[in-house]
């Protein structure tokens, strides 16, 4: 029989991203990993106010409104504070949010990868908590 040790005490493995009070979007290494952030180097955001989304287009474009995605060891981050203020969503505490594929794609993006989080489905980090890994 074949064991392997499990040595990842503490660490996250669901694809989440979170949110901070000053629009700092914090990619979880699980997310990265899943959906081949470093493949990409822009993220184009776009907001879906009748679902409450955040839809995140990944790209390697430099096309208008294209945020460069800053990896980390475990990680990456982008800066979408002209973002949240434009569409005023506020957050009190960094909030985390379960990453998904977006399934039904608008009309002409059938083939871009969007990935999106719901704004009312987020959990406030605690504090002294650590960044997911």
């Amino acid at each position: 029989m074949r064991l392997i040790k499990f040595v990842d005490v503490g660490k996250s493995f669901l694809p989440r991203i979170s949110l901070s009070p000053t629009g700092l979007l914090s990619i979880s290494d699980a997310a990265r990993k899943k959906y081949s952030f470093d493949d990409y180097q822009y993220v184009v955001l776009y907001s879906a106010p009748d679902e409450n989304y955040v839809v995140l287009e990944l790209t390697n474009e430099v096309g208008e409104g294209a945020i460069q995605i800053r990896k980390r060891p475990t990680g990456a981050y982008l800066a979408a504070g002209s973002f949240v203020g434009k569409f005023e969503i506020s957050v009190d505490v960094t909030t985390i949010y379960d990453l998904r594929p977006l399934q039904e794609k608008p009309e002409g993006m059938e083939d871009s990868i969007l990935l999106y989080f719901e704004l009312s489905k987020g959990t406030g980090r605690r504090s002294g908590d650590k960044d997911e890994d």
